[in-house]
């Protein structure tokens, strides 16, 4: 038994693959999209799609697609009467994404994440994570679990990558700073 946990375990590691709540990853469908619209970005202009990109090492298509096929489950007419585009890529050709409203980072390592960090803040587009960890990196959104379920917001890396937030999403918000969260 230990053989095949072992096995596992190695194999997942091997091909990059991390492991997901589902139930999280439902809410993040739910969530992500409505919190594009509380950024102050390329959202902004009304009659833009939202155009969403799940960037993933290549272990994690499967809840990638999973992911999306969520968001599109959950917003089928799109938000506010936007088209609602997500859009698969994995972190080799994630510096190729300057048209996303909203960059959705899966798990990866730190070094893969940082030039998709720069791009991003080289294109003022907002990023947000699956992991709270990668808040300390410079994502600008992710979620908070505790008693309730709430956004994690980086104000720091927001105000270094010129991206506005609504107030309303600050007052709902655990705010994250590098010392310590709040």
């Amino acid at each position: 038994m230990k053989k095949i946990l072992l096995f596992l375990i190695g194999l997942t590691v091997s091909v990059h693959a991390y492991t997901y709540n589902t139930q999280l990853m439902q809410v993040y469908a739910k969530i992500a999209p409505r919190l594009v619209l509380m950024t102050q970005s390329k959202a902004d202009e009304p009659d833009k799609a939202i155009t969403i990109s799940i960037v993933y090492e290549q272990g994690d298509k499967a809840s990638a697609e999973q992911l999306r096929d969520a968001m599109l489950q959950n917003y089928p007419d799109g938000l506010k009467e936007r088209e609602l585009d997500i859009v698969l890529t994995p972190y080799a050709r994630s510096l190729t994404l300057s048209k996303s409203t909203l960059l959705f980072l899966l798990d990866t390592d730190e070094k893969v994440l940082k030039p998709t960090l720069k791009f991003a803040a080289q294109h003022n587009i907002p990023t947000m994570s699956y992991s709270n960890r990668f808040l300390q990196e410079g994502v600008i959104l992710s979620l908070h679990l505790g008693k309730t379920v709430r956004p994690y917001l980086n104000l720091e890396a927001a105000k270094k990558n010129h991206i506005g937030i609504d107030n309303l999403l600050i007052q709902i918000s655990k705010i994250y700073t590098p010392e310590r969260a709040q």
